[in-house]
């Protein structure tokens, strides 16, 4: 396969168009050529699909638990690309990035008081493990709701977005925490990455990842995506500084030992 980044791509338009099981049977195949480790969820994802259209055939399940179940398996399929996406970017990736995710994300991380944070926060999260992505974000959703001032909520929103693949919801939540907190680390690391991935706007991403290190210094993560911005705009000095940095916390090393070489 000449372009296999483009080949995902086009997997996930199939999905986004509901034509999930093409998408997953051609993802199947895809994975079972390469030996990977996410083949088993793809063959857990077909189950599903399938379990959930012959309950519906024989009118087990109604319409509305249908298209619960539906879209699951439809977000399920973008996350998995998205995964399959990340894990073929070894260290000669072009963009072998390091972002925040939400299963990194502990409640106290998020909230001063893990016991304080909101119910419906706390049952997305629990939706969000168990894999029911569309209750996870509909519980988020009337989190946000019912206090408009909540930023985990928009937090939480944006990440599992950025997860499903779609970086221009993710975007908007992003933009929407950061207006009640502009200077929310996690937040400016993250929506950098999209800037630096999916906009190619080097220069915002630089400035996000700038604003990143400000609030945060120890945030490793966002050093080593500045390396890769600074990369992409031929400004190989400062990116030295910064995976050097990133080699000396032991964070993401082998990668930058990698492409340190690159910039020398």
């Amino acid at each position: 396969m000449e372009n296999p980044q483009a080949f995902l791509k086009e997997l996930r338009t199939l999905v986004q168009q509901n034509e999930v099981e093409q998408a997953l049977a051609r993802l199947s195949s895809f994975l079972e050529e390469r030996s990977s480790d996410l083949l088993d969820e793809a063959l857990s994802l077909t189950q599903q699909f399938n379990h959930w259209e012959q309950k519906m055939r024989l009118n087990l399940i109604d319409h509305k638990e249908y298209g619960v179940a539906f879209s699951n398996v439809c977000f399920g399929t973008l996350r998995l690309i998205t995964q399959s996406l990340k894990e073929m970017q070894g260290p000669a990736a072009q963009h072998p990035s390091a972002g925040v995710a939400l299963s990194d994300l502990g409640a106290a991380q998020s909230v001063a008081d893990a016991s304080a944070e909101a119910p419906l926060l706390r049952s997305g999260r629990a939706k969000y493990e168990a894999g029911d992505y569309s209750g996870a974000l509909a519980d988020f959703d009337a989190a946000a709701d019912q206090n408009p001032k909540l930023l985990e909520a928009r937090l939480l929103q944006a990440m599992l977005y950025g997860e499903l693949g779609m970086p221009e919801e993710a975007l908007r939540f992003y933009n929407e925490t950061l207006s009640l907190d502009p200077g929310h680390a996690t937040a400016l690391n993250n929506r950098g990455l999209i800037y630096l991935e999916n906009i190619e706007n080097y220069q915002a991403a630089r400035q996000d990842f700038d604003a990143a290190l400000q609030a945060e210094p120890g945030m490793t993560t966002a050093r080593f995506n500045r390396a890769l911005t600074y990369m992409n705009l031929d400004e190989f000095e400062p990116a030295v500084r910064d995976l050097d940095a990133c080699i000396k916390l032991k964070s993401q090393s082998e990668q930058a030992f990698g492409l340190r070489g690159i910039c020398k």
